[in-house]
């Protein structure tokens, strides 16, 4: 966070506490995986359980919601985020956590989304996501998240999907980092 007052500007930062932060740190080792590092195996789970975890994390049940990548605001509400299906809401003031983790996947069909949004003259967001669970293959898609002011809910709560472009091939889909947009 920056603050500019009488010609001089002060610059601070803080690591989102995020639940998987605060697993990470209460066990002293990385125990939830994210993108580009692994978990140490749990030495207590069988081969059945590890592996179940494995596909529960590939399916978005065992997401991370360290959300260090970018941060956005939505209407009024300032959110951290990753390129997951897991968002976490944060103060402007203090960038503490605010309510509960979102998961996108609870509001539609979306399985992972970029981490970089785009903002419209009008406060209207628009993001990419995947959505590996559609029923005819694994699909991109662009979902149009309208400007909340003075509410609770998330953000994603009056999210809609726009447009929905089938992967040319089912068994690799392209990553994305972020997307382009334009008025048309």
């Amino acid at each position: 966070r920056y603050h500019i007052e009488n010609g001089k500007v002060t610059y601070s930062c803080r690591a989102l506490e995020s639940d998987t932060h605060e697993k990470n740190m209460a066990a002293n080792r990385i125990v939830v995986s994210e993108f580009g590092t692994a978990a140490f195996p749990d030495p207590c789970k069988t081969i059945f359980q590890r592996l179940q975890t494995t596909f529960q994390t590939m399916m978005g049940k065992n997401w991370t919601d360290n959300c260090n990548v970018s941060v956005g605001y939505f209407g009024d509400q300032l959110y951290a985020m990753t390129e997951t299906n897991v968002i976490r809401r944060i103060s402007p003031e203090d960038l503490h956590i605010i309510g509960d983790k979102t998961n996108i996947s609870d509001y539609i069909a979306l399985n992972q989304a970029t981490a970089h949004p785009h903002v419209c003259h009008d406060g209207t967001v628009y993001n990419m996501g995947n959505n590996y669970r559609h029923k005819r293959g694994p699909h991109y898609v662009l979902v149009k998240i309208p400007p909340t002011f003075g509410s609770s809910d998330t953000c994603y709560s009056q999210a809609q999907i726009v447009a929905e472009i089938p992967v040319s091939t089912r068994m690799f889909p392209s990553y994305y980092h972020s997307f382009g947009i334009t008025k048309d």
